[in-house]
Formats: C-alpha cells, sequence, structure tokens
C-alpha cells in the first residue's frame, strides 16, 4: 500500500463495490472514511466493533479537517471523548499525506503515551491493511513516513525533532508552564500551510493561557465583521442541556441528555454529590471558581442533629470497624484525634480529643509535652486499647512522620500513615467525606469548633497547573483546621478499602508509662492505673473539663484566635 488510492482499492474491494461509489461517499465527509476504516474495542464487552462517532465528535473533526484556523481550542466537559477524536484525525491525515508529523502533548509522560497507544490500536483493528515502519513504546511510523510521537509537558522535550503538521495539547489547562510549552511545540508548526494546534482540556483555573484562548476565539474562527481571528472555539459540556441541570439535585432526579450515549450517569453522581460545585465546571462548563467553601453547612447541621443522640465517649460497645484519626500539630495547630465507626457506607462519630499538655499531665507525664512523640504516642496508644479500635490513621506530613514512627512501634500494622502533600488523595479523601455528609450517611459529635472548623474548608485552586488543596486556616475562628482533618482521616481512610487484622502490640498501660519514666513510684503507679480506668472526656458527659481535650459544651471563638 503506498498511496490514498491503494486504501480506497482495498476497501472498496472489501466491500465488493467500484472505488468510485466509496470515493463518492468519503467525499468532503472524514467522519465517514473513519467510520468505514476503523474499528474499536467495546468498553463493555471487549469486543472489535466498528467506530461509531457522536456528534459533537464530528462536530470537532470538520473543525479540524474544513476551519480556518490555526488553533482549534477545545473547551470541554469531562469524558466527551475530544482527545480520542482528534487522534482519529491525525491518523486519518497522517494516511492520507505522507511524511507528515503529530506530536502529542501532555502533562505527564505516560498521558500522551496512552494516546499514541490509541493510534495503535486503531491500525491493529483497523478493516484495510495499515503497515507501519516501526511501533515503539511511546512513537510510531506509517508505512509513508507518516509519525506520531508522546511528549511529556516540557518545553525542552521538543528540541531536535522535525516540523509537524498537527500539535495535540492534551489536559493543556493543567500543563504547568502553558506559556513555554505552546511557544516550544508552537516551532513546530512554523514551516508549511495548514498547520494546526489542537488544544483540548477541561477547566482548571480562568485566568490561564487556555481559557484565555478560548474566550479570543470564536465558533468558526472569524469574528461579527468576517474578520479572521485564528481561533475555532469550542465549547461542549458533558450533557446537551447542562444550562438546565441543577448542581444542588441528584441527576437521576432530573432530565439529563449526555453528550456520549455510554456515560455512566452513576459514577458522575457520586462525583456531583462529592463536589457539587466543582462538578457544574468540570462537566458542565459553569464559570470557574478558584475558591470555594467545600463542605454543606446545612448538611453538617444535619449531621450534627443526628449525633445529639449518640452515645459517645471512650466506654462503648465494639463496632464491626472503628478508626481513629489523628492530625499531628507542635507549635500553632493542634493534635487531634477522632474516632469513626464504620458501619457499610455510614460513619457515626463516637470520639473527639484535643491532645493538650494538661491532658498528657492528667494522665501520668511528669513534664508533659504535646510536642513530644513518645508522650503523645502512647496517649494515642492508650485510646486505641481503650476504645478497641481496628485502624490508626495518621497525619505523617512534615513532624508527623516522627509521630508515624513512635506510633507504629507500639501498633504494629493497625497504623496508617497519611501524607497530607498527596493532593490527589487528600481530594478523594474530602470528597467521599462530603458525598456521604451530603446524602446523610455521616453522623457527627456536636461542637462548636468542630462545626467552624468544618465549615471553613475551602476547596483552593489559585495556580495553572495545580491539584486543589483543601484548608480551613484562613476562615475559621481558631485559625485551624485540625478537627476537620482529623475527621475526615477517621470517616474516609485514603485508599483504605480492606479491614486489617489486628496487629497491635499489646503492652499494658503501667508499662508504657514505665518506659517513658513517668512512673517512679507505686503510689504513681497506681495513679496511672486509676487514671487508664478512667474515662477521660467522652462528649455528652457532665464530668468533661476543657484541659482534658473533651469539649463537652457548644463555646464560641472570638475573633481574636484568627491569624
Amino acid at each position: 500500500m503506498q498511496d490514498t488510492e491503494d486504501i480506497l482499492a482495498s476497501f472498496a474491494d472489501q466491500l465488493g463495490v467500484e472505488p468510485e461509489v466509496v470515493e463518492e461517499r468519503w467525499d468532503g465527509r472524514p467522519d465517514r472514511l473513519a467510520e468505514d476504516i476503523f474499528r474499536i474495542k467495546d468498553m463493555d464487552t471487549g469486543e472489535v466493533r466498528d467506530l461509531e462517532l457522536f456528534e459533537t465528535q464530528r462536530k470537532a473533526m470538520m473543525a479540524y479537517f474544513y476551519g480556518d484556523a490555526d488553533t482549534i481550542n477545545n473547551y470541554k466537559g469531562r469524558r466527551i471523548g475530544y482527545s480520542f477524536v482528534y487522534v482519529v484525525c491525525f491518523l486519518l491525515q497522517g494516511m492520507l499525506v505522507p511524511n507528515s508529523f503529530y506530536p502529542v502533548v501532555s502533562r505527564k509522560y505516560e498521558q500522551a503515551e496512552n494516546r499514541i497507544e490509541d493510534v495503535e490500536n486503531l491500525i491493529d483493528n483497523a478493516k484495510v491493511e495499515i503497515p507501519t515502519n516501526f511501533v515503539n513504546k511511546g512513537e510510531i511510523e506509517l508505512w509513508n513516513g507518516s509519525g506520531y510521537k508522546a511528549y511529556s509537558g516540557d518545553p525542552d522535550a521538543s528540541r531536535g525533532d522535525k516540523s509537524a503538521r498537527a500539535v495535540l495539547l492534551d489536559e493543556m489547562a493543567f500543563i504547568e508552564d502553558q506559556k513555554k510549552v505552546k511557544r516550544a511545540f508552537g516551532a513546530f508548526l512554523s514551516l508549511g500551510k495548514g498547520r494546526k494546534m489542537v488544544q483540548v482540556s477541561t477547566p482548571n483555573v480562568k485566568n490561564d493561557l487556555f481559557m484565555s484562548t478560548h474566550k479570543r476565539g470564536t465558533e468558526s474562527g472569524y469574528d461579527e465583521d468576517g474578520n479572521r481571528v485564528g481561533v475555532i472555539s469550542i465549547q461542549q459540556p458533558s450533557f446537551y442541556n447542562a444550562d438546565e441541570i441543577d448542581i444542588s439535585k441528584p441527576l437521576y432526579e432530573q432530565d439529563v441528555q449526555p453528550v456520549r450515549p455510554d456515560m455512566n450517569i452513576e459514577m458522575i453522581e457520586d462525583e456531583r454529590a462529592s463536589d457539587p460545585l466543582g462538578f457544574g465546571q468540570e462537566y458542565l462548563c459553569r464559570p470557574i471558581v478558584d475558591e470555594y467553601r467545600f463542605f454543606s453547612e446545612e448538611a453538617i447541621d444535619e449531621a450534627m442533629k443526628r449525633g445529639e443522640n449518640v452515645l459517645t465517649g471512650l466506654k462503648l460497645p465494639s463496632a464491626d470497624f472503628r478508626v481513629i484519626g489523628v492530625d499531628i500539630g507542635i507549635s500553632k495547630d493542634d493534635t487531634v484525634v477522632q474516632v469513626f465507626d464504620h458501619d457499610g457506607a455510614r460513619r457515626v462519630h463516637r470520639y473527639m480529643e484535643i491532645v493538650t499538655d494538661e491532658v498528657l499531665g492528667e494522665h501520668g507525664f511528669g513534664s508533659p509535652d504535646r510536642g513530644n512523640a513518645r508522650q503523645v504516642a502512647t496517649r494515642i496508644a492508650y485510646l486505641f486499647r481503650e476504645l478497641d479500635a481496628d485502624l490508626v490513621v495518621l497525619d505523617k506530613t512534615g513532624p508527623g512522620e516522627t509521630f508515624d514512627r513512635q506510633i507504629t512501634e507500639k501498633l504494629g500494622r493497625a497504623v496508617i500513615g497519611f501524607n497530607f502533600s498527596d493532593k490527589r488523595r487528600v481530594e478523594e479523601m474530602m470528597g467521599d467525606f462530603n458525598n456521604s455528609l451530603r446524602n446523610g450517611k455521616v453522623t457527627l459529635i456536636p461542637d462548636d469548633r468542630f462545626r467552624d472548623e468544618l465549615e471553613s474548608v475551602v476547596k483552593i485552586k489559585k495556580e495553572d497547573w495545580s491539584v486543589p488543596k483543601f484548608s480551613g486556616k484562613d476562615n475559621s475562628e481558631t485559625g485551624k483546621d485540625d478537627t476537620a482533618m482529623a475527621a475526615v482521616l477517621a470517616a474516609f481512610p485514603p485508599g483504605y478499602a480492606v479491614q486489617p487484622g489486628r496487629q497491635a502490640d499489646q503492652r499494658t498501660v503501667e508499662e508504657e508509662f514505665h518506659e517513658m519514666g513517668v512512673i517512679e513510684s507505686p503510689q504513681k503507679r497506681n495513679v496511672a492505673r486509676e487514671a487508664a480506668q478512667t474515662d477521660t472526656g467522652a462528649f455528652g458527659s457532665a464530668t468533661i473539663s476543657r484541659s482534658r481535650g473533651g469539649y463537652g459544651s457548644r463555646r464560641s471563638y472570638s475573633a481574636r484566635h484568627r491569624r
């Protein structure tokens, strides 16, 4: 197979018709050409079937082949399939135009490599033979010299390669330095006519290069006066009736018209419930907000009303699965312990303690110091055994790493350390908590500080490339968010699906104190033993004192606590 006529003849031969018949069918219709030649693997059955483009993909394909613009900017909702359809365009054009070159650029090389794998699969499953000179991981060259290559979003990665007919910037809004990448890979297009820069992305922030380019373009590539703009801007939400969808209501209670017929509405509903405003931005192309309150105040209030009649404290019946979440603090922040019972999809809040010097002092430490990892570890180990818990999920960010080692020594594999620098996992964890909170599956202990810190948590995305971060420190009355973070850790341990066997060391409380050098006499040992047998601050108990870190009654925090 050497040229376009060979492809035409091969396909016509398969149909048993004259080449002129097929040529007429394909004339001006690259979408028909793609559907007639290419096959894909069905996502549900795994069987190879004919490629069937949906309407928005046809629109993108026509813009690519017939639009009069140097740039095609696609501001899209999630799961639209635009990246794939442009890969189809690249393969079609590469077959018809010898020695053409098509770089695919993503923030991570692996993502770009996936698009090259799409090219390989299209070739392998095609109805006509498409010979290749070589197929390597991340790079393919056809029989006629046309090539496809994956690149990371590193501007230096583009050096030394040949001119391109088109470049795909996949998920452009998440590339770290969009301007440098556009300039570097745009140089591939500087020679020859009819070259195109294809930009595809869901939104990230409202003022980055991707969004400013989108605002500059028009649907046709021409302005109202007929002047050529140079940018075709395509905005396509994930639903045809995106403007009619209420982000505060479940999707199954609304008339939704997905762009893709194979879209899994149940999975998308989970994402909506986890973050309604984020759902509006990413699926409905709603205006982008870089910072917003994450948890629903109404949902928090309802969860705390449910908690008014729930048994809490240290004297609890056993549970199927009980998790302790610990947010570590040394100087400005507090070390907070939160305890949740997991009952299927439901989460019941059982205990909260702020580990202060007073708490440590009341429990046998002669020189209490909440910054002392051994003392805090001993307290947490005591709570673990007293509560008959199954798991401790511990913030090991920064100084928490030392605490993680100390607690693991005492409790073994019952301890899971979590690094809050892993923003992707934090986002998943926060979303799970928010989803269950909004769906009435979380019960919370009523407490003013806890309420305020939950309501103060903000989802922030201020940098073009960044993963969102979550913080309540700038908005809470305490200037802290430790109670909220510890609660999320305990309610939804990030990435944790299997309940472990209990592997904790079972040393006695007296042994722990003796090791710390706190117990110096039989009398003190008896005091320690009595302390171990005493309720140390259950919520709702009339015996709670603030010095023990328990908050038995509601109280407010004044503005003097703000940072």
